[in-house]
């Protein structure tokens, strides 16, 4: 007896591709450098930080990129020009700190106030400095121009009490001499006019 044949057919399928695990198109390592193409065409990648350049094409990759990214020298230029997006390093990916970026800000905010608040204070106390000299200032010359007046006030007192010194010196040599005046000056005034240096001297003092 003869057995039937019996027959299959297979038909082998792949399993769909999962989209949940797409492969990112554009790294975050661009975010740091631009790409430029000379005139030879050559495509190159440079570093927003500090301006060096490195080869741009996709065949290189980005690892090189990042690399150069956590070099020390790049990190400095990273800190002076106080980073375009002020990254931090997780598992090779470049990812914005918002929090550290915002108490970056406050501090530099603070920081600033301050300086401003001390230099107004510095600018306060300029002006009261600059007003306080003026006013000696004023009041030395009010008291330079009273010196003045006095010293000029002194020499004259003192010229009037060498005179009167002078004046008493003479009075005292003049008071034991008498002088009478001659007949020819008295025919030209009263005859009743007598004079003498002693009188004269002594009617002085009475006045």
């Amino acid at each position: 007896m003869k057995r039937p044949e019996i027959s299959a057919s297979y038909k082998v399928t792949s399993a769909p591709p999962n989209s949940s695990k797409k492969r990112k198109s554009t790294s975050d390592v661009w975010n740091h450098f631009i790409k430029e193409t000379d005139q030879n065409g050559m495509v190159w990648a440079k570093c927003q930080h500090c301006g060096k350049r490195f080869s741009g094409l996709s065949k290189d990759g980005t690892t090189h990129l990042k690399n150069h990214l956590n070099t020390s020298k790049c990190k400095r230029s990273q800190k002076e020009t106080g980073g375009l997006e002020n990254p931090t390093v997780t598992n090779g990916n470049f990812v914005f700190d918002e929090e550290r970026s915002g108490l970056k800000m406050v501090e530099l905010s603070y920081r600033m106030k301050k300086q401003k608040d001390e230099v107004t204070r510095l600018q306060l106390s300029n002006r009261n400095l600059v007003q306080m000299i003026n006013a000696r200032e004023q009041n030395y010359g009010v008291i330079e121009s009273a010196n003045k007046v006095l010293r000029a006030q002194h020499a004259e007192l003192t010229d009037r009490l060498r005179s009167l010194t002078s004046l008493l010196q003479m009075i005292e040599e003049m008071s034991g001499f008498s002088v009478d005046i001659p007949d020819s000056m008295m025919n030209h005034g009263s005859s009743t006019v007598r004079s003498s240096r002693s009188w004269l001297i002594c009617s002085c003092l009475d006045q």
